[in-house]
């Protein structure tokens, strides 16, 4: 059975995991945890505990207890300042267990998750991002909302990451960037100098799986060479060996005005690869007309990659 490290964070992350779950992988999850607005944000502050959100999403995704995810994701009014059951959950097991990576663990067994979950740290960390133009943004929330185009990212002060994690790297046979935000879910778990040595070693396949459009602020005007040249910056000295690519561009026009005007469009393969790229059509809609993976034609390509090693 293949050990296989995927790296991301965000709704990019949690959708792919319904897609992989079930493949024949030993699969261990890593999760940034730099998220500081909304509930997750209050939390992280009162606490001072890495943010949940993202965890709890990803838990969700693997949990053979659909019953629950409703539940989880049940969100309080303003008077418990919009909290969700499974942030307040994870706030009091951190608290009990004394660290998040302790806390998910507790978590995934009563949400009857077989895989690992893994936080990237088990501290509060803050999310810094150098702008194009050489400016600092400090905060997730704040980069997120920043008009300007992101160059880099990393971490105020001195952070240490989860050693699990590079246990989890050390002994796979893979890892897989998934889809989400490039800069502020993918690239925030890529940061730590100990995660890019580990990276380093070229027996580990590299899978990235490609966003099928921009996004606003991190990846405008971005094709598929613009993403995997970022990801590699974090390599230290390595690369992406394979992207997952998707290559129907037969969008209806009008969804693609509304992207636009957003400042988003599709990501294109382009000419010039500094991989391999396994490209298909991965695209289907949501009831609100917003173009997604289809989390099942990815589990297949990555079923295909994995089956070459």
């Amino acid at each position: 059975m293949k050990k296989v490290v995927i790296f991301g964070g965000g709704s990019g992350l949690s959708r792919l995991l319904k897609g992989i779950r079930e493949l024949d992988i030993d699969l261990t999850v890593v999760v940034t945890i730099a998220d500081d607005g909304g509930s997750t944000g209050i939390l992280r502050d009162l606490y001072d505990m890495p943010a949940p959100g993202d965890l709890r999403r990803v838990v969700l995704a693997l949990s053979e207890r659909d019953s629950l995810e409703e539940l989880m994701n049940y969100r309080f009014d303003d008077n418990l300042q919009e909290h969700t059951v499974g942030n307040i959950i994870l706030a009091a097991l951190t608290q009990i267990k004394g660290s998040m990576s302790k806390a998910v663990e507790e978590y995934c067994d009563l949400l009857d998750v077989k895989q690992a979950v893994l936080p990237i740290s088990n501290e509060s960390l803050k999310l810094v991002a150098q702008m194009k133009s050489g400016k600092i943004v400090y905060g997730e929330s704040r980069i997120a909302k920043h008009e300007e185009q992101i160059s880099e990212v990393g971490y105020f002060g001195k952070n240490n990451v989860n050693r699990k994690v590079i246990d989890k790297i050390n002994e796979c046979d893979a890892v897989i960037f998934s889809c989400g935000s490039l800069y502020t879910s993918i690239l925030a778990n890529l940061s730590f100098p100990e995660v890019s040595q580990a990276l380093s070693n070229s027996e580990i396949k590299k899978i990235y799986v490609s966003n099928i459009m921009t996004q606003k602020g991190e990846t405008e005007n971005y094709n598929l060479t613009n993403h995997i040249n970022a990801i590699n910056k974090h390599l230290n000295g390595s690369s992406v060996d394979v992207a997952i690519a998707n290559d129907n561009y037969d969008i209806p026009k009008e969804i693609l005005v509304n992207y636009a005007n957003e400042s988003s469009g599709l990501v294109e393969i382009g000419k010039d690869s500094p991989c391999d790229i396994y490209a298909a059509d991965f695209v289907e809609y949501n009831e609100s007309h917003n173009i997604r993976h289809n989390v099942k034609r990815v589990a297949e390509a990555i079923v295909d990659i994995l089956g070459e090693i």
